[in-house]
């Protein structure tokens, strides 16, 4: 994981205006994901989220999987 990702999760935890979020063919794994999804875990206005062709994997999903419980927009 790269330190834009992280630096990408820190910013999501205060963002409260982005509504669409495309990240496709960007090389996210699971390290990654965990940042973001942490990061989005209490934002109330995120509406799309583009994940497609990265390096997400099983351990990766479950992250995305636990913030997916709690937010209500996406």
């Amino acid at each position: 994981m790269g330190p834009g990702v992280a630096k990408l999760g820190e910013a999501l935890r205060t963002n409260r205006s982005l509504k669409k979020l495309f990240l496709a063919n960007n090389q996210i794994d699971e390290n990654g994901l965990k940042e973001m999804a942490e990061g989005l875990r209490d934002n109330d206005t995120l509406e799309e989220l583009y994940l497609s062709n990265n390096n997400i994997n099983d351990a990766g999903l479950i992250y995305l999987s636990g913030f997916l419980e709690a937010n209500r927009t996406l």
